[in-house]
C-alpha cells in the first residue's frame, strides 16, 4: 500500500478506521523516519496523521459515547497507537525546519486533542503524557512550543491528587519549569498554561528538590530555566535555600567523577573516559540565581567550596560559570561578609604562591579579591590587605593571573594613591633587575600599567616612569635594563590603548634600535611590542599625514592655529574654504 493511497480523498470522509491504520502505522513510522529530509513527503504524512486524528467516535442522542460492545466504533481515536505518533511527530518537529516544522507542530496539537478526553476522544494515559512532558525539555524550541500547546488540550485527563499524586506532581514541577523558558514567547505560552490549569505550588512541598533535576539537565535551555524556577520558588521559602544549596553542593562533587574508559581485552582505550560537565554547569547557575537568598553562613559555605575545587574546575565552560556565580555572590553580599571571604582568599593565595598549577583558580580568586575590595570603602582597613595580596600575586608566573591582577588594580588604586610612587619604585626595581625571573618581571610591568590607568596617564609624567624607562632602554650595557622597559611599554600599549598615543613617537626610535639588538631576548620583545604599538603609530601616522597636507595647502592658517595652541588662546582649529 503507498502513501498515496493513504492521502485524503475529497469523496471519502477518511481513507480507513482507526485500527487499520493501527496496524499499518509501524510501516508508515519506518517511511517517515527514512525520508525527513523529503518535504513534500512529510506533509503529506503529517496530512494523513491529521485526517485520522480528526477522528471521533460515535455519540448517541445524549452526547454520551455509544456503548462499543454492542456498536462496533471503527472509528474511534482510542484504538489509535498515540503514544507511537506523538514520538514519531516529535521527531518530525526536532528534525526539520521552516514551513515544513510548522505542519508537523500543528499535527502534534492535533494527536493531542485526540486524546483530550473530551466527547468522543481518547484518553491519554501515562504513557502518552510523558511523551508531551519529554518535549518541554527539548533543546528544540519548536518542539517545546508544541508540546505546551498540545498539553493544554489534556488538561482534561491529568491524573487526580488521589491516584497518582507523584506523578500528578512531576506534570506541576514541569509546567512550573516551563514558565521560565529562555525563549520569551514559549516562557508567556508557559505561564497562560499555568494559570488554565490552577496548579499551587503550596500545594508541593518537594517542589524545590525535584527542580534540581531540572538544574542538572544536559539540555542547556533546561538548565537556565530550571535555575530560575528554583529561585522563583524559594523566593517565597526562604527557609529552604540552606537545605537546596547543600544538595547543590553534593550534587556537584558527585558530577566530578569521570565515567571510566571502555578498555577491550588487550587493555587498549577503546572509548575515553567521559566527563558529564554540564550537571556541574548547572549547579553553578543555580548558584548566581540563588545569590539574593543566601545567609551569611551560606556564603562562608560557598566560599569553601569555591576555592579550589569549583574555580579550578577541569572544564572551561563551567569554570566560567562558577566564577561568573562567585562574583555574583560577592557583588551581592561582599560587603557583609568580607571578614569571612578575604581569610579564604589569602589563605589560598599562600598556600598556592609558589605552586605551578591552579592557574585558573588563582586567576579567579584574584578577580574575586578585586571585585570584593570595590564594594569596600577606601578608608576600611581590609582594602590594603586586599591590594598588598593583588600585588603579591603578580610575582605568580601565570599570564592569565598576571593579566586577572592588572584589571584589578586601576578601581582599587586611588586607596592607596600615596603609597603609588613607593609601590611603582619597587616595581620598576623587580622590572629592570637581572636577578629576577622573566614571570616576576612580566608581572611587575602588569602591575605598573594597572596603578597607572588607576592613577591617570599623567603619573607618567608626574611619577617620572616614562624617564626612568626610556633611560632603561638606552642602556647598552645591561640587556635586563632593555627587556624590562619593553615589557613596561608594552603593558601600557595594551592597558591604555589610545591614551598612550602621545608616547608612541618618543618610543619609536628606541624599539626600532631593538630589533637590532646583539640579545634575542631584547629583539624577540621588541617584535612582541611592535604588535601592540603598530595600531597606535598607525593612528599618529595618519594625524601626521592629514596635517602635513594642510600644511601644504594653508602654511599661514597651520601657523597661526598653532601659536594659539602654544599660547592656549581659545581658538577654533581652522577648516578649509
Amino acid at each position: 500500500m503507498s502513501l498515496a493511497s493513504l492521502a485524503p480523498d475529497p469523496d471519502m470522509a477518511c481513507p480507513m478506521g482507526t485500527p487499520a491504520f493501527a496496524f499499518v502505522f509501524s510501516v508508515f513510522e519506518h517511511a517517515v523516519k527514512k525520508s525527513l529530509k523529503d518535504e513534500d513527503f512529510i506533509k503529506v504524512s503529517c496530512q494523513v496523521l491529521k485526517e485520522h486524528c480528526g477522528l471521533r467516535g460515535s455519540l448517541d442522542e445524549d452526547g454520551e459515547e455509544e456503548d462499543s460492545c454492542s456498536v462496533p466504533d471503527d472509528l474511534h481515536p482510542k484504538h489509535l497507537p498515540l503514544e507511537a505518533m506523538l514520538r514519531l511527530v516529535s521527531e518530525v518537529v526536532a528534525s526539520t525546519g521552516g514551513r515544513v516544522q510548522q505542519v508537523a507542530a500543528g499535527t502534534f496539537v492535533e494527536v493531542c486533542d485526540a486524546a483530550s478526553g473530551k466527547p468522543g476522544c481518547a484518553s491519554a494515559g501515562e504513557k502518552e503524557l510523558r511523551v508531551v512532558l519529554g518535549t518541554l525539555q527539548s533543546e528544540v524550541p519548536a518542539v517545546r512550543d508544541a508540546g505546551l500547546r498540545g498539553f493544554r488540550n489534556l488538561l482534561l485527563v491529568l491524573p487526580d491528587e488521589g491516584r497518582d499524586r507523584e506523578f500528578r506532581e512531576e506534570i506541576v514541577r514541569r509546567l512550573w519549569v516551563s514558565r521560565f523558558d529562555v525563549e520569551e514567547e514559549i516562557a508567556e505560552l508557559g505561564k497562560s498554561l499555568w494559570e488554565e490549569s490552577g496548579f499551587e505550588t503550596d500545594a508541593y512541598p518537594g517542589l524545590s528538590m525535584g527542580i534540581i533535576g531540572d538544574v542538572t539537565h544536559p539540555v542547556s535551555c533546561v538548565r537556565s530555566a530550571g535555575a530560575d524556577a528554583l529561585a522563583a520558588l524559594l523566593e517565597e521559602d526562604r527557609g529552604s535555600v540552606g537545605a537546596i544549596l547543600a544538595v547543590l553542593l553534593d550534587t556537584y562533587r558527585d558530577k566530578l567523577t569521570m565515567t571510566k574508559p571502555v578498555m577491550d581485552h588487550l587493555g587498549r582505550v577503546v572509548q575515553d573516559a567521559v566527563d558529564h560537565w554540564e550537571p556541574r554547569s548547572g549547579v553553578a547557575v543555580a548558584l548566581k540565581k540563588l545569590a539574593p537568598f543566601y545567609e551569611s553562613s551560606d556564603v562562608a559555605a560557598i566560599a569553601d567550596f569555591l576555592v579550589p575545587t569549583a574555580l579550578d574546575d577541569r572544564n572551561e565552560s563551567v569554570r566560567n560559570s562558577v566564577l561568573d556565580a562567585a562574583v555574583h555572590v560577592v557583588d551581592t553580599h561582599g560587603k557583609q561578609t568580607a571578614g569571612e571571604l578575604l581569610p579564604v582568599f589569602e589563605r589560598f593565595m599562600d598556600q598556592t604562591a609558589s605552586s605551578t598549577t591552579h592557574d585558573n583558580a588563582r586567576q579567579s580568586v584574584v578577580i574575586l579579591m578585586g571585585s570584593l575590595a570595590k564594594h569596600l570603602d577606601p578608608t576600611d582597613p581590609k582594602v590594603r590587605p586586599i591590594i598588598r595580596q593583588l600585588i603579591i600575586a603578580l610575582n605568580t608566573p601565570s599570564q592569565q593571573v598576571q593579566e586577572a591582577v592588572a584589571q584589578c588594580l586601576p578601581p582599587l588604586v586611588p586607596a592607596i594613591k600615596e603609597e603609588a610612587p613607593d609601590i611603582i619604585s619597587s616595581l620598576i626595581e623587580t622590572l629592570l633587575g637581572s636577578k629576577f625571573g622573566y614571570g616576576e618581571r612580566k608581572g611587575a610591568a602588569h602591575g605598573i600599567a594597572g596603578i597607572v590607568k588607576g592613577l591617570g596617564i599623567l603619573s607618567l609624567k608626574q611619577l617620572d616612569i616614562m624617564g626612568r624607562l626610556t633611560t632603561a632602554i638606552q642602556d647598552k650595557k645591561n640587556p635586563s635594563h632593555r627587556e624590562g622597559a619593553l615589557f613596561a611599554f608594552e603593558m601600557l600599549c595594551s592597558m591604555l590603548g589610545r591614551l598612550f598615543e602621545p608616547y608612541i613617537v618618543h618610543i619609536l626610535p628606541h624599539l626600532l634600535l631593538c630589533f637590532g639588538d646583539s640579545v634575542e631576548h631584547v629583539r624577540q620583545v621588541g617584535q612582541s611590542l611592535a604588535f601592540y604599538t603598530s595600531e597606535l603609530f598607525f593612528l599618529v601616522s595618519r594625524k601626521l599625514i592629514k596635517f602635513i597636507n594642510y600644511f601644504q595647502l594653508y602654511p599661514h592658517r597651520t601657523l597661526i592655529y598653532f601659536s594659539t595652541l602654544h599660547f592656549r588662546l581659545p581658538m577654533t582649529p581652522p577648516r578649509p574654504s
